[in-house]
């Protein structure tokens, strides 16, 4: 049976197919996720859940290595019972929820190692996964079109109906989404249509045009690493000058179009809800100031420090409900240091962070600095308090451990192209490792400045497919070049010897 398994999943046409579906499938269960928080049903979920066990089996079956998976299983449920363990120390509600993020991180490991099986098990897979993403950029601008033509188009921003976002239910993670594809779209598009100048300017502005009109910082910024490390790219390896034109005329279009853009047009707007906001807070201010001053009229024993609370108080408890509703008052204006710039006070990033370290801080055990808190614990007062920052967020549910964990999962690739780099740079620095080196920055850039990559199921699995290429573009090539050397040397010394 096991073999009959191994041979179906190792049939020459299957698989690439199935890894062109499991690309072009992404947007889709994306759209059907945000459909989903309209209509209010829940299933996504499992489908992801589905689709992830049935890549770990079939990556596990095409492995010549099945040790490591068995590794990866006993690290992965070792690393589950002692953060349950943590949990249940704090009192452990809504485990189903905790699993659940859980399952969703531990999808990035899983998810790589089958793929890079993949890649090693057939030849075709490479190209297949290159294409398959390609696939997903074109099944991205489809359903953004129908978006549009069906006016049901949510904005980045919805509250200021700024930037594209199309149906997809996390901006942050749809940005980074965009910004790894770009690069990837625009690799497949040269290679396939090298002499053919316009399929290849379409891709490439297409491509940038919806970074440039999703509207967020990191998109933006992106843009501009695509369009000037392509261009650098292509001086360096020698292509056609045509195409530098093209990327060099791309970016100075998109830097001139800075002052019309939705990130600059949010970023004015971010402005000028701040002055609003602290206006709003010193209001709130003078009402708490005159609370106080009664009181103090009233009780000879009120102190400065009790003056300072209650007047700060109808101000953090309107912009700081959750933390106020669970840690009180005077923990929260300690954290702050009474603080009265709106600009802190209302910076979502801050407040979520401060609120995760302030529930570390009061954790029943120590074990949590070690292996994380439970995400259930991080609502409060109807609002979730999760870190804006992916590692921000790992080290709070997952601790220290968890933390290093990952770090050295990714530390992995990122050493594998630093050797590659000084080992053979000419080798190793071509235009498909450029466009996948771009797309792993951009990963990288948006899991360390919102919370969109590392626990997200949909962004996950292009961060895998962008490991597992980046796995066997230089790993596999660095050993395949090595034997064949060997092979060679063997042979001449055979020759030598007659």
């Amino acid at each position: 049976m096991g073999n009959s398994l191994i041979d179906l999943w190792q049939h020459p046409k299957l698989l690439p197919r199935i890894l062109y579906v499991l690309c072009a499938a992404q947007p889709v269960l994306d759209a059907l996720s945000f459909w989903q928080a309209e209509f209010g049903f829940t299933v996504i979920f499992y489908i992801r859940a589905l689709l992830l066990g049935l890549i770990a089996v079939g990556g596990f079956l095409l492995s010549e290595k099945k040790s490591r998976y068995y590794i990866l299983l006993a690290v992965l449920v070792l690393f589950w019972a002692a953060h349950a363990f943590t949990c249940l120390q704090n009192g452990y509600f809504g485990w189903m929820e905790d699993l659940s993020n859980y399952i969703r991180v531990i999808g990035l490991p899983i998810t790589t190692f089958a793929l890079i099986s993949c890649l090693k098990a057939q030849s075709d897979c490479y190209n297949a996964l290159m294409r398959g993403l390609f696939y997903a950029f074109c099944m991205i601008l489809i359903l953004q079109v129908l978006a549009l033509i069906t006016e049901t188009e949510p904005y980045t921003y919805s509250n200021k109906s700024i930037g594209l976002r199309g149906w997809s239910f996390w901006p942050n993670a749809q940005s980074a989404i965009l910004s790894a594809l770009a690069p990837m779209a625009i690799c497949y598009a040269l290679r396939k249509w090298l002499k053919k100048s316009w399929p290849v300017m379409l891709v490439s502005l297409v491509a940038l045009g919806m970074l440039f009109l999703h509207g967020t910082r990191l998109a933006y910024g992106c843009l501009l690493m695509t369009s000037i490390g392509l261009a650098i790219t292509i001086l360096i390896r020698k292509l056609p000058k045509k195409y530098f034109v093209v990327f060099l005329l791309l970016t100075v279009v998109f830097a001139a179009l800075f002052p019309v853009s939705p990130m600059l047009r949010n970023q004015k707007k971010v402005a000028e809800n701040a002055a609003a906001k602290q206006q709003l807070f010193l209001d709130l201010v003078e009402i708490g100031e005159q609370q106080a001053t009664k009181k103090q009229a009233q009780d000879e024993s009120y102190t400065v420090s009790d003056f300072q609370l209650d007047r700060l108080e109808p101000a953090y408890s309107y912009y700081l409900p959750g933390l106020v509703d669970r840690f009180g008052m005077e923990c929260v204006a300690k954290a702050y240091n009474n603080s009265e710039d709106i600009n802190v006070i209302a910076n979502e990033r801050t407040w979520k962070l401060t609120y995760c370290k302030l529930l570390m801080a009061s954790s029943s055990t120590r074990l949590s600095r070690l292996f994380g808190l439970n995400v259930s614990d991080m609502v409060s007062h109807g609002l979730s308090h999760d870190c804006e920052n992916d590692f921000h967020a790992i080290y709070y549910l997952y601790g220290y451990f968890g933390l290093l964990l990952m770090v050295l999962f990714l530390g992995y690739f990122i050493f594998t192209i630093c050797k590659a780099m000084i080992k053979a740079p000419k080798q190793t620095f071509s235009w498909k490792t450029a466009c996948i080196g771009i797309a792993f920055l951009s990963l990288l850039a948006h899991a360390f400045f919102t919370c969109g990559v590392l626990r997200r199921s949909n962004t996950l699995f292009y961060l895998a497919a962008i490991l597992a290429l980046i796995y066997y573009a230089l790993k596999e090539d660095s050993e395949s070049a090595s034997r064949l050397k060997r092979k060679l040397g063997d042979t001449e010394g055979k020759h030598r010897g007659q």
